[in-house]
């Protein structure tokens, strides 16, 4: 029997997972969470870290107090997120030009239930917003949503379901309440 030294032992595969989530992450979530989300931190500069640990961004316009805990985030061109947003887990995708109010949170994360029971497995559901889009303050999506371009949200609605229309929406949780006006 030969041994391929190409490969990764395994013991070594878990020590260098290990050492990731013990060392490398908390790093990493510091950078991003207490450097970069300072009020001191100038927006370039603040784009510039976001852009060191692997986020696709397209704006400067991100305000400072923002929690991020995954690493797959893109924010389109034009988009302004406003202060004290909670980003959780990802993949979360927003689109060029919306508007993001103040502690709006965006979770991704969810237990499956297998026989009527939540399971401790924990899983990542993406967040897709498009184009356009206007979240009003404290809005809360929920994971696997997906808000269609243009809408706007009400403050302090809950998004548990995907919107596929365009318009107004509002609530706990969301439903339309109206067009978006011409």
């Amino acid at each position: 029997m030969s041994i391929d030294a190409s490969q990764p032992r395994p013991e070594r595969s878990r020590l260098r997972q290990r050492l990731v989530l013990l060392v490398v992450e908390p790093v990493r979530l510091t950078w991003i969470n207490s450097l970069a989300g300072l009020p001191i931190v100038p927006a370039p500069v603040r784009y510039l870290m976001y852009r060191a640990v692997g986020f696709r961004l397209g704006t400067f316009l991100l305000s400072p107090r923002c929690v991020f805990t995954g690493r797959r985030v893109s924010i389109g061109r034009g988009t302004f997120i406003n202060w004290s947003c909670f980003f959780e887990g990802g993949p979360i995708e927003i689109g060029r030009d919306c508007q993001i109010g103040m502690e709006t949170m965006i979770a991704t994360g969810s237990h499956p239930m297998e026989d009527g029971r939540v399971t401790k497995r924990h899983e990542q559901l993406g967040v897709k917003i498009g184009d356009g889009c206007w979240l009003g303050a404290r809005v809360t999506v929920l994971p696997g949503v997906t808000i269609a371009p243009g809408t706007v949200v009400g403050a302090g609605s809950v998004v548990n379901r995907s919107i596929e229309e365009a318009g107004v929406y509002a609530g706990v949780p969301v439903r339309r309440i109206g067009d978006i006006p011409t």
